[in-house]
């Protein structure tokens, strides 16, 4: 009996600490609401004020706070009227900021630029200049896409460097050169090596020779010779016999000389041996 009515008690606590528990959370919930509209009150009330001063600390406010969608609707409700006080440029350089912050790094390229044209001995000045170039960076498009940003971005590295040589962001601006340089590169070898998927052979030798010339050192450049070679083998296989088929046969053979010296244990090298061997035998049907 006693074990029946010590039960019957949890269970009367539980039920009222359940329904306590509601309490507390209808409590939360309207609080919440309360400071939500108090906050939706305030902004309200700053972006239809004349204060212009009142409208700039409150855009500072947000911002500091980590509130970029308020501060940045305000600061550019006021930029303009700004322009020629001391605060405009904290103003301008956290309007360029929130737009990085938010990942628009068409805008945040914008204003950084324009940032540091205006304010050039600014304290932010070496700051707005990386995070320019890092703007240009992050919305550098993939390599197959025109590569205008990409190689503004590279040109805005450059600038960086003639302006801030022993800047704390060297390092880092120096990964991102390389990185945008890769884009270009890849995308070089994959215009020469269409011409070779398109069967357009003769472009093909053309444009990967052109290739392996300006980047010697590339991470394509095992494959840039192998295709090449391979190009050439089916452009001469690909012509009619006679003195010209012949000479193409020749060539072809002379750029797997250099393929199979430059790369002896290449991934290629059981495909090319096989066109090799083909070459040298119709020469040698030839010369009978």
């Amino acid at each position: 009996m006693h074990r029946f009515f010590c039960c019957i008690f949890s269970f009367c606590v539980y039920v009222l600490y359940l329904r306590g528990m509601r309490y507390i959370m209808r409590i939360f919930f309207f609080l919440v609401v309360v400071f939500v509209f108090i906050s939706c009150s305030k902004f309200q009330k700053l972006q239809k004020s004349d204060d212009l001063d009142a409208k700039l600390n409150g855009a500072i406010q947000y911002y500091e706070s980590g509130d970029y969608y308020r501060s940045g609707i305000l600061l550019q409700d006021i930029l303009p009227l700004v322009k020629g006080r001391a605060e405009a440029e904290r103003a301008l350089f956290y309007m360029a900021n929130i737009y990085y912050k938010q990942k628009e790094y068409v805008m945040s390229a914008y204003y950084f630029e324009e940032f540091t044209q205006t304010y050039p001995r600014s304290i932010y000045a070496e700051e707005a200049a990386y995070l320019r170039v890092r703007s240009l960076f992050l919305d550098s498009p993939a390599y197959n896409l025109d590569q205008s940003n990409t190689e503004q971005a590279l040109k805005s590295v450059q600038d960086f460097f003639a302006k801030y040589p022993y800047s704390k962001y060297n390092d880092e601006l120096i990964t991102i050169s390389d990185e945008l340089n890769e884009k270009l590169i890849k995308k070089e070898f994959e215009n020469a090596k269409q011409y070779y998927k398109t069967n357009r052979l003769k472009s093909a030798t053309v444009a990967l020779r052109n290739f392996i010339e300006a980047f010697p050192q590339s991470a394509y450049i095992e494959e840039a010779y192998f295709l090449q070679f391979h190009a050439q083998y089916l452009y001469a296989k690909n012509t009619v016999k006679g003195h010209k088929q012949l000479e193409r046969y020749y060539e072809a053979i002379n750029f797997y000389s250099i393929f199979a010296e430059k790369f002896p244990t290449s991934k290629f090298n059981e495909q090319a041996k096989k066109a090799y061997d083909f070459c040298q035998k119709q020469i040698q049907l030839y010369n009978k």
